[in-house]
């Protein structure tokens, strides 16, 4: 196993972005001592709040939990835990199939998996941090699979921020057509018969997502690939400027 970790203070250049810190790892398990081994490859780069308050740990164990599915008493530790988790399944599932198809030539390159975990993060409005995690998996089969998730938190609290927090309860009956407006300008269609044509909402109609990004001008929403549209299509992102919903807004807190 060979790793680098890599673990530094950063400052965000815009006024008011709060000091954070990244973590940098890259380690890979062969899969066996052979010269040619498939191996799992662990790439990740994440960033934590470095303030040792109570809201940047509430922060950060979001964080841990979604970037990793595990939450620690630091970043590093859930960093090093999402590792050895990945390393260790990835022997107990994967060696015993490896070694018998190694007799019939399999493909070593299917026993190839990779998860890729980055972060970034941007202020948005109203004193919040826009927190993007895009994750990566790759487990064998045609293609990886790689999901965005948004988390948009509070500076002042440490909580999420949701749109429940800012709009009205009728929002989501304005909403909806202004991303089905957004959806069919994308992809140049006149109506949602034609967004079904290229594949777009046949399996689901349109929804609010939970995924969203709480930026300067204009709520980006993120439909991660095969949610509204198939895996080829990739990730569609509709931005809906705050104008359009400012009837609907809440006083700011």
């Amino acid at each position: 196993m060979a790793g680098m970790l890599a673990l530094y203070a950063c400052q965000g250049g815009k006024e008011g972005m709060p000091e954070m810190y990244r973590i940098e790892i890259t380690k890979a398990m062969p899969l066996d001592t052979s010269e040619d081994a498939p191996a799992c490859k662990v790439a990740l780069d994440v960033a934590g709040f470095s303030s040792g308050t109570e809201n940047a740990e509430r922060m950060n164990h979001v964080i841990m939990q979604h970037a990793f599915g595990i939450v620690s008493n630091s970043m590093k530790a859930a960093a090093d835990s999402f590792c050895a988790l990945r390393f260790s399944q990835y022997k107990e599932n994967l060696s015993p199939l490896y070694e018998a198809d190694k007799r019939y030539g399999t493909n070593s390159a299917w026993y190839d998996y990779r998860y890729d975990v980055a972060a970034t993060y941007d202020l948005g409005r109203h004193h919040t941090l826009c927190y993007e995690i895009t994750a990566t998996r790759y487990e064998g089969g045609a293609h990886d699979v790689t999901e965005c998730h948004c988390l948009n938190f509070n500076l002042l609290t440490g909580e999420l921020v949701k749109l429940d927090d800012w709009y009205q309860p009728a929002y989501p009956s304005v909403l909806l057509p202004l991303l089905s407006e957004e959806l069919q300008e994308q992809f140049s269609c006149d109506n949602l018969e034609a967004l079904r044509e290229k594949g777009i909402l046949r399996l689901t109609g349109l929804y609010v997502p939970s995924n969203y990004k709480l930026e300067e001008k204009g709520i980006t929403f993120i439909y991660n690939p095969d949610e509204i549209a198939p895996y080829e299509t990739g990730a569609i992102r509709l931005t809906i400027p705050y104008g359009a919903l400012a009837p609907l807004e809440k006083e700011p807190k």
